[in-house]
């Protein structure tokens, strides 16, 4: 339910940023791209229910839930790492040096290159280098491979449990579904029981009378004990 709500708000702010042309004004837009992210991933979470999908995700979405200690970990190591580099060089403190080192921590990618390296002080140059090492080898190296086993150890717990997590999740599914509103409306009643009686010749003057009388149902009951009546 949390999920359907975050997608239906930021569709309505993308209808009505676009309700004058029905598109983007702009060559870019950053509420359809919100969208369309969020709505592949309800697609995702949405055929979990189904059995040859529902196996194999959900032991993955449940296991990730367990390891947010080792996110938070991660993430205390790259902020760590961050403020070191930004300490190096106040003035260039700003969203592409964060993305850069960000980068840097977790593809190993340097963003200085050699030039800029023989440009800096001597002091600033080691302990840039020192960093960079430090970087790749504490997060890359050993907080990646850490939580890739943590990841590992929670996929098979979870795969044990495959069977029953799926019959549970899909009962779940399907009471969620059972318990919202519903609006029952007599019209498709009588049409699907003409079409029932339409394989009965002894129901045809039934299904005229019902005809001609119309939407009533006081007078859809009478007309069908009076049908009832002239075809016996």
């Amino acid at each position: 339910a949390a999920a359907r709500a975050v997608v239906g708000v930021f569709a309505l702010a993308l209808a009505v940023e676009t309700a004058v042309e029905f598109q983007p004004v702009d060559n870019g837009s950053v509420l359809l791209s919100i969208n369309s992210l969020l709505h592949w991933l309800l697609i995702l979470t949405e055929i979990r229910a189904f059995r040859a999908t529902g196996r194999r995700i959900l032991p993955i979405m449940k296991s990730v839930t367990p390891i947010a200690g080792m996110l938070l970990i991660m993430c205390s190591i790259t902020l760590a790492f961050l403020h070191a580099f930004w300490a190096m060089d106040r003035a260039d403190i700003n969203e592409i040096s964060m993305f850069n080192i960000v980068v840097l921590l977790f593809t190993g990618e340097q963003f200085l290159s050699g030039d800029d390296l023989k440009l800096m002080p001597e002091r600033e140059k080691i302990s840039i280098i020192l960093l960079s090492i430090g970087g790749v080898f504490i997060f890359l190296t050993c907080t990646i491979n850490v939580f890739i086993a943590v990841l590992c150890e929670c996929y098979d717990q979870e795969q044990e449990r495959m069977v029953c997590t799926f019959l549970k999740e899909r009962a779940r599914i399907c009471s969620g579904y059972f318990l919202r509103p519903k609006m029952q409306s007599t019209g498709f009643s009588v049409l699907k029981q003409a079409k029932l009686w339409l394989l009965v010749p002894r129901a045809w003057p039934t299904l005229i009378v019902i005809a001609h009388v119309g939407g009533n149902t006081q007078a859809d009951l009478v007309a069908l004990d009076l049908a009832d009546g002239i075809s016996t």
